[in-house]
């Protein structure tokens, strides 16, 4: 855009014939970082928490590709980019020169935030509670036979059974509860939440209950950046990947000021601190993830005293071809996709946790400044952390109150945030 003067094809086509020097966004020692964390997650044994064995994800799993995208939350500068497993292979599984980074991929639960951030924008809260039972959802199909009609369970089958607030369904993945908020807050609503927050992929004709649950594809990149608007108190700066551009006579002709990025406030800093406490909330996951701590910095927490705090959700689709953990701290958003770059499907029991979110794990606390070698055999490198913000700033406007237990309104029974004013009568 910038180099055509605001028309993007004539800028793509002086971008790729024009002999210009370019400098990236990317940091080189962070990218051989994280291209070595890919492979060593995917390729090594390594103890499976949540399903048991010591793989590797590539041969016992068949999860061979991976794709990794790191983002200055407060920049929109990307300062990685892995979009395959390996550059070189010509093995279907990996593609090595597809950048998967870019490729749309259903996201799965990954996407739900999204549509709890729609209904938060509509008066509802983390305290709201939603009954997590079978539910028909009509689609189209006869009133009258219900079995025809759309009735997704959760991971692994059956429900909860019981009523649960909404930290709790998002900390859990339930899916009758992100169904009934789409329902609440409305499919275009939803639809304009995915758009402000970068989300610019979605078919909007294929949009229907499941869209709840991550079904309609996004790339990785996309992801990212909306998760970028959550981590920098609902202001979205879009993705940056160049920094500067010389023509072939030295000529500066363009420079991105990373002290004067050029947000936009998508969402107020209220709405997205919500989502953020939510997702950050580490006792919340227990329910669904017991005592494995691959989404927070318990590691590295309990090796200095010291509080780190980060947020985080994962995602697999249905067909388990598709593996995602995206999360940020308030400097730097890393999302990671697992599969195959052929769509061909997992064997066993592999979920987010288990692909995704150990190769997350590993390259957030790196992008941070930690390098834990001992623990997660990934050679430190060179990389130095610019980041040194460890905690969620809490925005005005925003307080703890108490709601019933039962149903989320006025009562007691649960206490969290909600936004000033909006206390239930």
């Amino acid at each position: 855009m910038a180099l055509g003067n605001g028309d993007e094809q004539q800028g793509v086509h002086l971008f790729l014939t024009g002999g210009f020097n370019i400098r990236t966004t990317i940091d080189l020692n962070l990218e051989t970082y994280v291209e070595n964390a890919v492979q060593r997650h995917l390729d090594q044994p390594e103890y499976q928490l949540f399903t048991g064995g010591d793989g590797p994800l590539n041969t016992v799993n068949n999860v061979n590709d991976a794709a990794v995208v790191v983002m200055d939350a407060k920049t929109g500068e990307v300062l990685a980019m892995d979009g395959s497993a390996e550059w070189g292979s010509t093995n279907p599984t990996i593609n090595g020169q597809f950048n998967a980074a870019l490729a749309p991929r259903q996201p799965g639960s990954s996407f739900k935030p999204i549509v709890y951030a729609a209904a938060f924008e509509k008066g509802w809260y983390p305290g709201i509670v939603l009954p997590d039972v079978q539910t028909f959802f009509p689609d189209g199909a006869p009133v009258t036979d219900a079995q025809k009609n759309y009735h997704p369970t959760d991971y692994g089958g059956g429900y909860h059974g019981w009523n649960a607030p909404i930290r709790q369904a998002i900390a859990d993945s339930l899916n009758i509860p992100a169904i009934k908020t789409l329902e609440f807050a409305g499919e275009d609503s939803v639809y304009n939440m995915a758009q402000r927050l970068g989300i610019t992929s979605i078919n909007k004709s294929l949009i229907g209950p499941s869209f709840a649950l991550g079904t309609i594809e996004v790339p990785l990149l996309q992801m990212v950046g909306a998760y970028q608007v959550f981590a920098d108190q609902g202001t979205r700066i879009p993705p940056q990947g160049i920094l500067d551009v010389w023509d072939n006579y030295g000529h500066h002709i363009y420079h991105f000021d990373p002290n004067h990025p050029q947000g936009i406030q998508a969402i107020s800093p209220q709405i997205a601190f919500l989502m953020t406490s939510i997702l950050s909330d580490e006792p919340a996951r227990a329910a669904e993830f017991g005592n494995i701590h691959t989404l927070s910095f318990y590691d590295w927490q309990q090796a200095d005293g010291q509080i780190h705090q980060v947020a985080a959700k994962t995602g697999t689709t249905d067909n388990f071809k598709d593996n995602w953990t995206i999360g940020y701290t308030p400097n730097v958003v890393v999302g990671v996709w697992a599969g195959n770059a052929d769509d061909s499907p997992f064997q066993g029991n592999v979920i987010g946790i288990t692909g995704a979110a150990p190769i997350w794990h590993s390259v957030i606390e790196r992008a941070m400044g930690r390098c834990n070698v001992a623990t997660d055999q990934i050679p430190c490198g060179n990389y130095q952390s610019p980041y040194s913000q460890r905690q969620f700033i809490i925005p005005p406007g925003v307080h703890q109150q108490s709601v019933s237990s039962f149903n989320g309104l006025a009562g007691s029974g649960i206490y969290d945030w909600m936004i000033d004013g909006e206390d239930p009568q």
